[in-house]
């Protein structure tokens, strides 16, 4: 084998690194190329409906733990001190689901430079804040323009 190449173990061809997923958990490449792994992942999703949603939780558990340093216990605390609702608008799972007709969970809102969590955040507030970049005179403005 070549140096800079891999042979995948799906459709035993030699292609290049560039082809391959790099997992950052261990360091190294996948042993099977994008294109197999896409073929398998898309495949799986559509024969099992259940792999969707297990999927989108994993996914989601690793997500906040690995940006936040938060488990899915200390995610429920936090949102179990909100009501279970929205830290700014105050609507529950319940009413942005109906709203947006899908919704998974609240987004983890921190401070940007400290890293420190905040509180939990419907889709759209988080939105709110991320595109007034955490910035209180923004807001301000938002609120006198409003008040007009």
């Amino acid at each position: 084998m070549r140096e800079g190449y891999k042979i995948c173990k799906k459709c035993n061809i030699e292609k290049p690194l560039k082809e391959f997923y790099f997992r950052e958990d261990t360091k190294k490449y996948r042993n099977e190329c994008k294109e197999c792994r896409n073929k398998y992942n898309l495949n799986l999703y559509h024969t099992n409906p259940k792999q969707k949603d297990n999927h989108r939780k994993a996914s989601w558990k690793h997500q906040i733990y690995k940006a936040y340093n938060l488990t899915v216990e200390a995610f429920r605390i936090l949102e179990s001190k909100q009501g279970g609702r929205c830290a700014i608008c105050k609507r529950s799972k319940e009413e942005i689901k109906r709203e947006r007709k899908k919704f998974y969970e609240f987004s983890v809102d921190h401070n940007h430079k400290t890293g420190k969590v905040r509180g939990l955040l419907c889709p759209t507030c988080n939105t709110l804040l991320g595109h007034a970049k955490d910035d209180i005179q923004i807001l301000y403005n938002a609120i006198e323009y409003l008040k007009e």
